[in-house]
């Protein structure tokens, strides 16, 4: 029998495992090569779609650039009107910087004679006739836009110079929008963006859009799926090497399929061999368990009746309370195997929570007092369970006792999460503000409090906005989480931390034995959340500003003692944040002077008693001055000259800023344009101001009724502009721009903002920020940092100034960095406007 029953195994099995192997394995082979078939002609489409997107980009982009040039009222008249190359080239309205920055070779002008009167070539001036230099219908496209139906248009061609293929845009040039520039009757001027597709140039277009050895044919009958007609007659096209991954997939993979299929036939072999040998061992196995199934059967019998009445782990002992039975639930609920724990007493397994197991056990006897016991235990993993047990007396206790065991582990901790959670702040795990009204409660009582006195720490996360809003919610909460991590680290167990909501902690500490036990911690707690804190591939820094309020000296009402601490908070975010304050009398005073001030800073503003002030900036290389930067001042009527950090935060805080900063601004412009030199002047723009409605408007009339020349005037902003609405300050830089006026970004290199935003933002200067000046010559790391910004402002183009020169040495640094210009106490001082004349 055994013998038959494997040869048939044998004869039947084989050959079928045996083909569909085979089956298996063709198709993998086949689905191999169709994948490769598809991944290349995928990858050649793709190809394609990328250089039809290459051209169509160059177009779009030439078009746009080209527009914000041709279409300009000062464009019109310095170069249609008369050709101003000063204007144009030495002034980079239409200079160097668009070669730098966009890349095109050519710019030419052609007025409607047919001549070039301005070129440049590379950024440089030269002498350039566009007809001898394009080659091509170059008079068919300068009639084209020439025409009064394309006056708005731009148009492109394809063309030629030097041999190579040139993508030429052209547009005439007109007043655009500008209502102050009056246009001429007659053809208008033609304004010429050139790129010229030379090796070099299609070498980084190939790397930017995996294009590879891209290059220009003039070869027909090539393989279309790589090739792709420039278009307009050029007879050139874009030629690429179209990519073969397939190919190299299969190259690389059909080797290890080959040894597959050796491994493959020789394991199947294996595997059939050991089954023909397992099939006569089951055989011989078959009638033990058909002996074992019926012992089973009856030693299941025994507790069959105890086992159909519960669904929990049954157990059993004898007069001695030591454990006979446990039923196989036992092990599957606690991990455990019966054996080891028969014989043993049942209360080292169960351990009752309320009063002992063997009590409650005979207490059974009193039918009165049968509740089940609460009790817990370990599972195998060491973990702490609770159950509920039931038991029944075995002939009244004599002979033991019988009974189930109820695992409510989930249960309990369910409950026990609940409470947790209405107690806790689900971000960060810290007790909640019910929570810290119960701690409250409990430590502020008239018999608590007297002998353990209780200090209460009001904390604000200083710095944690501007995280949130430049990198999202999401950031802004993993620092909340490391910011209780480090707070759990300062504190005693019996102190407690509540999170009361966004950057808002609580810190409550019991038994203080004085002012040196609370300064200690708050000391402890500045130094941790002064810590950097990484998030991804970002290093961000934080600080904390902390009030202390006094249980009972101060207070004993839990809300009292809670807005005296918020009093003393706000003192240490007054005095410069990172620090602590406690609680005096005297802060609620100065709660009444600032509000005081406020006052007097809206009735200053009315009545004429703000003073400006000019700090002179000089050019480092040719040591002339360049301009002045206005400053504030406030000829307070009792308090004297106030500087700008006493009433600038408070004017911010109201919103007093707006009505304040369009003072500065038109009076900085009115009394620049007395000076008898025309040196620049620049006005700082809040972000409040920044974001008015009215800016515009009001830039464009302080400039008309001062009649100074919008290009004397720079407004400077921070990076904080462009983190509250990206999209809509571009916008409003952009509109500032059309005005003429000059653009600088202040305290460059301390905010959140990217890079990008240089290059995408139309700013005319940076101004590196003092705090990197101060160190300049005892610290690597910030003179690395401002030869960086010096370097990178520059290669946009940009005007570098450096603030807060104050010796001789850092002006030699920056001199040696090449930086532009320099402002500080080394030349100067802020000045009234009568003491101006003698830096003229």
């Amino acid at each position: 029998m055994h013998h038959s029953l494997s040869t048939t195994f044998t004869r039947r099995t084989f050959p079928a495992i045996t083909l569909l192997l085979f089956m298996m394995f063709t198709l993998a082979c086949g689905i191999l090569v169709y994948d490769a078939r598809k991944q290349d002609k995928q990858a050649s489409a793709d190809a394609r779609y990328a250089a039809e997107r290459l051209l169509e980009n160059l177009r779009a982009r030439i078009v746009a650039d080209i527009s914000d040039y041709a279409k300009w009222g000062d464009a019109y008249t310095h170069l249609h009107v008369t050709v101003d190359p000063v204007w144009a080239y030495t002034q980079e309205n239409l200079g160097s910087s668009i070669y730098e920055l966009y890349g095109y070779q050519g710019i030419l002008v052609v007025n409607p004679a047919g001549q070039t009167p301005y070129a440049l070539y590379e950024g440089e001036l030269a002498p350039l006739n566009a007809h001898e230099w394009i080659q091509g219908d170059l008079p068919g496209l300068l009639a084209e836009a020439q025409k009064l139906e394309n006056k708005e248009h731009v148009i492109n061609r394809m063309l030629a110079v030097n041999g190579y293929p040139a993508l030429v845009s052209a547009a005439a040039i007109t007043i655009g929008k500008d209502p102050t520039t009056k246009e001429l009757p007659g053809p208008p001027s033609v304004l010429l963006f050139v790129t010229i597709l030379t090796e070099a140039k299609l070498k980084a277009l190939s790397l930017q859009y995996a294009l590879s050895n891209l290059r220009v044919s003039y070869e027909r009958g090539l393989d279309s799926s790589s090739t792709l007609d420039l278009g307009d007659g050029s007879n050139a096209f874009l030629v690429w090497e179209p990519p073969r991954h397939g190919q190299h997939l299969l190259k690389a993979t059909l080797p290890f399929l080959g040894l597959a299929a050796v491994v493959l036939v020789t394991f199947t072999w294996l595997v059939l061999r050991h089954a023909f040998s397992m099939t006569r061992a089951m055989e011989r196995q078959y009638a033990d368990l058909l002996q074992s199934r019926e012992a089973l059967a009856r030693s299941e019998k025994r507790f069959r009746d105890v086992a159909e009445a519960s669904s929990d782990w049954i157990w059993e002992t004898d007069a001695g309370g030591r454990l006979t039975y446990l039923s196989g639930r036992f092990e599957e609920i606690t991990g455990k195997s019966p054996l080891t724990w028969l014989g043993k007493p049942l209360d080292t397994l169960l351990q009752g929570a309320r009063e002992p197991l063997k009590v409650w056990l005979d207490k059974y006897n009193r039918p009165d007092l049968i509740d089940p016991l609460i009790c817990h235990y370990q599972d195998q993993n060491g973990r702490q369970r609770t159950c509920r047990v039931s038991a029944r007396a075995i002939g009244q206790g004599a002979h033991g006792f019988r009974g189930t065991a109820s695992d409510i582990t989930d249960e309990v901790e369910a409950l026990a999460q609940v409470k947790h959670l209405s107690l806790h702040d689900p971000l960060t795990g810290l007790p909640n503000r019910t929570h810290l009204r119960e701690f409250l409660a409990k430590h502020l009582s008239t018999s608590t409090v007297k002998s353990a006195p209780v200090a209460l720490l009001s904390i604000d996360l200083d710095r944690f906005k501007p995280i949130n809003d430049a990198l999202g919610h999401a950031a802004g909460d993993r620092v909340l989480r490391e910011v209780a991590r480090r707070m759990r680290h300062c504190v005693r167990e019996s102190d407690l931390i509540a999170r009361l909501g966004g950057d808002e902690f609580v810190v409550v500490m019991t038994h203080i034995q004085g002012h040196e036990d609370v300064s200690i911690l708050s000391s402890r707690l500045i130094e941790q959340l002064h810590q950097p804190i990484r998030i991804d591939d970002q290093t961000v820094f934080i600080g904390g500003s902390i009030g202390v309020a006094l249980a009972p000296n101060d207070a004993v009402q839990a809300e009292e003692l809670l807005r005296l601490a918020d009093i003393a908070l706000y003192k240490s975010k007054a005095a410069g944040r990172n620090t602590w304050h406690f609680y005096a009398h005297e802060m609620n005073e100065a709660i009444t002077t600032r509000r005081q001030l406020e006052g007097d800073l809206r009735q200053a503003i009315q009545q004429n008693e703000l003073r400006l002030y000019f700090q002179p900036r000089y050019s480092i290389e040719t040591d002339q001055l360049t301009g002045f930067e206005a400053l504030v001042r406030w000829e307070h009527p009792t308090q004297g000259l106030l500087m700008p950090d006493h009433f600038i935060p408070l004017a911010e805080d109201t919103g007093l800023i707006v009505p304040l900063g369009n003072w500065v601004l038109a009076e900085a412009c009115r009394i620049a344009a007395t000076w008898p030199k025309p040196v620049g002047v620049s006005v700082n723009l809040s972000p409040r101001q920044f974001g008015h409605r009215e800016l515009i408007s009001q830039v464009t009339s302080i400039l008309e009724n001062t009649s100074l020349s919008p290009e004397r005037l720079e407004l400077e902003i921070t990076e904080r502009v462009m983190l509250d609405d990206a999209g809509g300050a571009l916008k409003i830089l952009k509109a500032l721009k059309t005005l003429g006026l000059r653009i600088n970004i202040d305290d460059f290199g301390i905010g959140f903002s990217s890079l990008s935003y240089l290059r995408s933002y139309p700013f005319d200067g940076i101004k590196i920020d003092r705090s990197f000046i101060a160190d300049l010559g005892s610290s690597k790391d910030d003179r690395a940092i401002v030869q960086a910004i010096i370097t990178l402002g520059q290669s946009l183009g940009m005007v570098v100034t450096a603030e807060g020169v104050e010796t001789q040495e850092q002006l030699d640094y920056l001199r040696s960095d090449d930086c532009d210009e320099a402002q500080g106490f080394h030349f100067s001082r802020a000045r009234p406007p009568h003491e101006l004349s003698t830096f003229f």
